[in-house]
């Protein structure tokens, strides 16, 4: 006991000491001392400069002294109560004050051009931020600018995407709106509206409940806030559907005064505002360690509230006591650090006002100061606003409720309630931002039936190739054969095969292949048809060039056309094909790509929204390549018709299957041209594509092997010799006609025995 006794003298000494040798330093208050309750703001700072004097880390040797005066919450009355400080000595070093935003405006200008520190603990309008104006301000209360953040976050927690505002069109809640509206579309969420108004904001709600708005933020004061609410409740927008975020800093039961001219009673109101959230400062700190002063934040509010119940002041929770307790102390600590590094000769009993090197330096080291308040974290950004503490509020048992706190430097909130109590009337989950809707991706493929029967068929057209190739391997030698170049027909055939193949490979997509394997089809697809349609077509073409060459050569010099050539003819369109596939491929491969086709929503407890999509294969310079395949065998076509054209009249026995080949090169030009444009009109049908494209393959393939091999096969039947059964020509009326055809039965016997040597030779190699 004795020891403690002797520690309280000690101090108690210590202090007589000081305050018999210190040297004051003065600072300036601004304070509204008209009324009790805002006569707390001032016994706060009393209480902080008591503190800093009692603290002998913190200006030791100074003796810190604020020298206060009344502004009456007016404009007028704090500008005359600035010019009596700065005009009236001792010197003050720094302000601290005001209340009001509209009387920080006009004194933060006026000591931004005496080059002094100012210091609020109440002005929150965001437009106290803007430094050209405000060289030498300081907040320790947020700025409303600060509830966007929190509100950013808390709609980040709850999941929304869908957010709307509404807002009363005076500062500075039309700043705060406009700036809560660039940061939700920066944080990449959807405005569902912005709505505002001056006085009547009924027209503004119902276009909130128009637009399907659900989580709505509001921006008012309380008299517009009524009228807002009132609305809600004619419109129906309340009840576990809706979600309004609004500001925290009004009086308890707000709802319940003035309300006369309103055309809802506060019942009705009540009902409307059941569970809203807000946010609001967090004006004192759930730290629990002790602050800068030495205290923490509870004994803080045990020694100012025994202070204020003396004078029968009952503080409130929004009351900015605290704010203007950290104010005192920002200025003292930022005094503190700049004892020793001032420049010059100068001290800081010794400074006079327009010292803007002074200045400078202070609001230099005031930027930086970090400390822990009672108010909680203090740190400044560089407009001098204050990154502090938001709380989030929540309405139960019309009691506004803490359930979180926003801390501005980690942008993140810490929950004081579980969701689950948090959402206890929402079912214990946030609602959803809009009515739930249900999204079934649904594979569009082609139908397995189809594919079947399509497959089906082109099998059986395989088996039909096969069968007139071993046919036309067989009978070699007969003449009706040979004379038709069988070798060239050969290719022709495989061609077909190749052809048919590619029906069966356009069947198979997504339904019945993986991702891989599809993408491997879809690789394999282009080359597959243009190839089987060379060897096919370019057959047919090089065997009508040489009926067209023969037939309208006019030299006395009887021509001829061999079979090498025909390959030679058809190796250069294969190798066409070649360059420009393997040019794909390499430079523009191809890929599965997903398509939405049709959107089908049906309407129940709960949406569902059916997306139908197609898996179809892209590749980046498709149109390119396309154009330059389409261009090639479009040239070849259109040649090939008119081949086909110039030798309709040619019935030559010994070219017997010429007439049959013309017809065949009709029907693929004609169908080609048909089909094209139907496939990109439907291409979004697979089914109805992949059946008419199919089919016209499928005909045009099977039309051609019937009309060159049936008559050949009933020629063998029949043991025709192949030169008909007069042996002359359909046309031989004329003389010319008649020369013609001499001329070239004499180059049918040529290559009939040109085939005969080369068959022996080939017969005697193999023996």
């Amino acid at each position: 006991m004795s020891l403690f006794f002797l520690k309280t003298a000690l101090v108690i000494l210590k202090l007589v000491g000081r305050s018999t040798s210190e040297t004051p330093l003065y600072i300036g208050g601004l304070f509204p001392m008209h009324f009790p309750a805002a006569n707390a703001v001032k016994v706060a700072a009393d209480l902080a400069v008591d503190h800093v004097n009692r603290d002998n880390d913190t200006l030791a040797g100074y003796e810190l002294v604020m020298l206060s005066n009344e502004t009456k919450g007016k404009i007028g009355v704090t500008l005359d109560a600035l010019y009596y400080q700065l005009h009236n000595p001792p010197t003050k070093l720094m302000i601290v004050g005001s209340l009001y935003s509209m009387t920080v405006e006009p004194t933060a200008e006026l000591t931004g051009v005496w080059n002094i520190i100012q210091v609020s603990y109440a002005g929150s309008s965001p437009s106290l931020s803007n430094r050209q104006k405000y060289p030498y301000l300081f907040r320790t209360i947020p700025s409303m600018e600060e509830f966007n953040p929190a509100r950013l976050a808390f709609i980040r927690t709850a999941g929304w995407t869908r957010v709307a505002t509404i807002h009363e069109l005076v500062e500075p809640h039309t700043t705060t709106s406009s700036n809560l509206m660039k940061g939700i579309v920066e944080a990449n969420l959807t405005l569902v509206a912005a709505e505002s108004f001056v006085r009547d904001p009924s027209e503004r709600v119902r276009v909130l409940k128009e637009k399907d708005a659900r989580i709505i933020i509001g921006n008012f004061y309380k008299a517009a806030a009524r009228r807002v609410f009132c609305e809600a409740y004619k419109q129906g927008m309340y009840g576990p559907k809706y979600v309004w975020l609004i500001i925290g800093y009004y009086s308890e039961r707000w709802w319940e005064t003035d309300i006369e001219d309103l055309d809802c009673t506060a019942e009705e109101l009540r009902t409307a505002l059941a569970g809203y959230f807000t946010v609001v400062w967090a004006t004192l700190s759930s730290d629990p360690r002790p602050t800068a002063s030495k205290f923490t934040a509870e004994q803080y509010m045990h020694q100012i509230n025994a202070i204020l119940n003396r004078t029968h002041v009952t503080p409130t929770s929004q009351d900015p006591t605290a704010y203007a307790y950290d104010a005192v102390w920002a200025c003292a600590l930022t005094l503190n650090k700049t004892i020793n590094s001032l420049p010059g000769n100068k001290t800081l009993e010794t400074l006079s006002y327009r010292d803007k090197e002074i200045a400078d330096l202070w609001r230099e080291e005031m930027t930086k100061t970090r400390f822990l308040g009672v108010s909680g974290p203090v740190a400044f950004n560089e407009e001098g606003g204050r990154k502090g503490v938001i709380m989030i509020e929540q309405d139960k048992d019309s009691k506004e409720v803490e359930i979180g706190r926003y801390y501005a430097e980690s942008d993140d909130i810490t929950w004081s309630r579980s969701f689950q109590e948090i959402w206890e009337d929402y079912g214990g989950k946030p609602p959803p931002d809009s009515d739930t809707t249900i999204t079934t991706v649904k594979l569009v493929t082609i139908s397995s039936s189809v594919t079947c029967t399509m497959s089906v068929m082109a099998g059986c057209g395989v088996f039909l190739a096969l069968g007139f190739l071993c046919f036309n391997v067989a009978y070699r030698s007969k003449r009706v054969i040979k004379m038709s170049s069988p070798y060239i027909n050969n290719i022709m055939v495989c061609g077909c095969i190749v052809t048919y193949t590619s029906v069966i490979c356009n069947g198979l997509d997504r339904g019945l292949l993986t991702m891989e394997q599809f993408t491997q089809v879809c690789q394999t697809r282009p080359w597959i048809l243009a190839l089987g349609f060379t060897l096919s077509f370019g057959s047919m073409f090089s065997k009508t060039w040489r009926v067209y060459t023969v037939f309208t050569n006019k030299a006395p010099i009887r021509k001829s056309v061999r079979d090498h050539q025909l390959f030679t003819m058809v190796g250069v369109m294969v190798t066409v094909d070649m360059v420009i596939l393997i040019t794909w491929q390499v430079m523009s491969p191809t890929v599965i790509q997903d398509k939405v086709v049709s959107v089908e929503m049906i309407s129940g407890d709960s949406a569902v929204k059916y997306v139908y999509t197609i898996q179809s294969c892209y590749s980046h310079q498709f149109q390119e390549f396309a154009v330059a395949i389409y261009a090639y065998k479009g040239l070849l076509l259109l040649f090939g018709t008119f081949l086909t054209w110039q030798t309709r009249s040619v019935q030559i026995p010994g070219l017997n299957d010429s007439k049959y080949v013309g017809m065949s090169l009709y029907n693929v030009v004609i169908f080609s041209v048909i089909g094209l444009p139907i496939s990109v009109l439907l291409r979004d049908n697979l089914n109805a594509v992949y059946v008419i494209i199919g089919g016209f393959i499928l005909f045009c393939t099977t039309a051609t092997l019937l009309l060159l091999f049936v008559p050949k096969v009933l020629a063998v039947r029949r043991g025709d010799d192949g030169l008909g059964r007069t042996g002359s020509i359909g046309v031989a009326d004329s003389m010319a006609n008649a020369s013609k055809v001499t001329s070239m039965n004499t180059v049918t016997s040529k290559m009939e025995t040109r085939q005969d040597d080369t068959d022996a030779g080939r017969n005697s190699v193999n023996e």
